[in-house]
């Protein structure tokens, strides 16, 4: 049994959406437990993550940066950085922000630098841009709101929820998060099991 945890901080829903599909994903992966934690329960939670075997951090992106409560998590957990109780655990990491851009990729590569330091495993997202909608690059306007990885991410899910309701993002941002979770957790099955 591999053990995934999701470790997430949202604002304004957004995040905990994306979050939501990555946990399902992830769930989708046969012999898998998911631990589904917000960072302020998370930094009392060490112990149980501690038990994992992957973790997946997801924050929005403010100001082209993590936002401060995934930054106070992650100080909360320098001790695992002194103990390397963190080593050699799978990694991967989420993100939003209201634009297309909004330096999505600065926050993933915070999250994983801080996956780095800890001596972690980092999950690249491995989907092509828009790879269920090839055509939408022949054309100006370029991916749908249904485009999986629409926002041509590489690092991890970047999801673009232009300012609407958490319920109304787009149907590709969220497919690509369902997608990362269960290749975080199929990699990690491999590493718990072994490559069948």
């Amino acid at each position: 049994m591999a053990k995934v945890a999701i470790v997430y901080h949202s604002g304004k829903g957004h995040t905990k959406m994306l979050a939501e599909y990555v946990r399902r994903g992830a769930a989708a992966v046969a012999e898998t437990e998911v631990v589904f934690l917000e960072v302020e329960e998370a930094s009392e939670q060490l112990e149980l993550l501690d038990t994992c075997d992957a973790i997946i951090f997801g924050c929005p992106t403010y100001m082209g940066n993590v936002s401060a409560k995934m930054k106070a998590f992650q100080e909360s957990a320098v001790s695992r950085w002194f103990s390397r109780q963190w080593q050699d655990k799978i990694a991967g990491a989420f993100t939003n922000s209201a634009c297309f851009a909004g330096d999505k990729e600065s926050t993933l590569i915070g999250l994983m630098v801080n996956a780095m330091q800890q001596g972690m495993i980092f999950v690249s997202l491995g989907i092509a841009p828009a790879v269920n909608e090839p055509e939408s690059f022949q054309t100006i306007n370029g991916a749908s709101p249904n485009a999986i990885n629409r926002v041509d991410g590489s690092l991890g899910p970047m999801a673009a929820s232009m300012m609407v309701e958490p319920e109304e993002m787009a149907k590709g941002d969220l497919e690509t998060a369902y997608l990362y979770g269960e290749r975080v957790a199929n990699i990690t099955a491999q590493f718990v099991r072994g490559r069948i």
